[in-house]
């Protein structure tokens, strides 16, 4: 299964027997499966059919179905059902037996309706029968043309999710590159302020040492940076998975969030505070983006 958005359109129909059964199928991005269907009068009793059916193929989303049934006047009538195409039929057929026998057309009323199934009684369970055979028909292929445009969004978004990633990790190496240089930077620093102070103080001195060795440690983001990487990692294994991926990728950037903010405050580097302001931009847009991710 390859990725999929939660925002999708689908239309099925079927005909049969003068019936029309028509389902839009609507979605939009929920954390969880949410359904709310629009049945016409009727067929109030294939809501739980309409919603395994659904539930069956989509997994989040919130997705709306409306079903329309379009009956002719004929089956709409109390008692009584009839068919005027095949009365439509019969005239024509007796006019072209009466032209070949070179007879006059004279039809009545009472010859048509006497023809079988141009009038009937109405049989309410076959009509029932009737719609809930067209309504499975026309909902499997508005599920069909649904799960199609979700996919071909998903497609879109994959794409985008890729290359913001692939941002976030030269981002990721830039900061890495730049990781080690703190602390000797931070040294030299200190010593030009001892001197400015009017201290020099020896390469080897305990105390100065000491506080290097401290500083060094207190913004050594080399942890969280083996985090972000393995994140990533994940994330892009998420976008090839087979199966709905959109609870992971949201897990895994609020993950990398995490990490990266904690990179940020620890490294006591005004590069490095500037690299965790472009990844967390570049990654707030992912965030958007995943939130319709099935």
């Amino acid at each position: 299964m390859a990725l999929a958005s939660m925002t999708g359109f689908g239309l099925g129909r079927a005909c049969g027997h003068g019936v029309v059964v028509e389902v839009e199928l609507s979605s939009v991005n929920r954390r969880q499966l949410e359904l709310r269907v629009s049945l016409p009068r009727g067929m109030e009793g294939c809501e739980a059919f309409v919603h395994r059916a659904i539930a069956g193929r989509i997994s989040r989303g919130a997705v709306t179905a409306q079903i329309k049934a379009l009956r002719p006047p004929s089956r709409s009538a109390s008692g009584v059902r009839t068919n005027v195409d095949l009365a439509r039929s019969v005239v024509l057929g007796m006019k072209r037996i009466a032209g070949a026998l070179g007879l006059p057309e004279q039809i009545s009323l009472l010859e048509i309706v006497r023809f079988p199934g141009v009038i009937a009684a109405a049989d309410p369970a076959a009509d029932a029968a009737l719609c809930r055979r067209l309504l499975g028909v026309a909902l499997n292929r508005a599920i069909a043309g649904l799960i199609e445009t979700r996919k071909k969004e998903g497609r879109r978004l994959g794409d985008e999710l890729s290359r913001r990633a692939r941002r976030l990790g030269a981002i990721l190496g830039r900061m890495r590159r730049r990781a080690p240089e703190v602390p000797g930077r931070h040294a030299a620093m200190l010593r030009r302020r001892l001197k400015a102070a009017g201290w020099t103080a020896e390469a080897n001195d305990p105390g100065l040492r000491r506080e290097l060795a401290l500083f060094a440690e207190r913004c050594d983001i080399s942890e969280e940076m083996a985090r972000m990487a393995s994140h990533l990692e994940r994330f892009f294994d998420e976008l090839k998975s087979r199966r709905p991926a959109g609870r992971a990728l949201d897990f895994l950037c609020q993950e990398l969030l995490r990490e990266a903010t904690t990179a940020g405050s620890k490294a006591n580097d005004s590069v490095i505070a500037g690299l965790v302001i472009e990844f967390k931009s570049v990654l707030e847009e992912m965030r958007e983006q995943v939130q319709n991710v099935e």
